[in-house]
């Protein structure tokens, strides 16, 4: 097994775009779990159960999915 090692500009990308993601999902679960309007007229527009419930279901699966990651 090799040691590789990991200049500090490659690790601060990859942590900036890591906390880029994250930031991003955190929003998206935000504008899901009091599901702004724009959120149920996009689902109805693509073809999912236009419900708060189902705003909400999707919110606590992306919180999970993030804390995971």
């Amino acid at each position: 097994m090799t040691d590789v090692t990991i200049s500090k500009p490659q690790l601060w990308t990859g942590r900036v775009l890591s906390g880029l993601a994250v930031l991003f999902f955190l929003m998206d679960a935000g504008m899901k779990i009091p599901p702004a309007p724009q959120v149920i007229t996009t689902m109805a527009e693509i073809g999912w159960p236009a419900t708060a419930e189902m705003a909400r279901t999707l919110a606590a699966i992306l919180l999970v999915c993030t804390a995971l990651y």
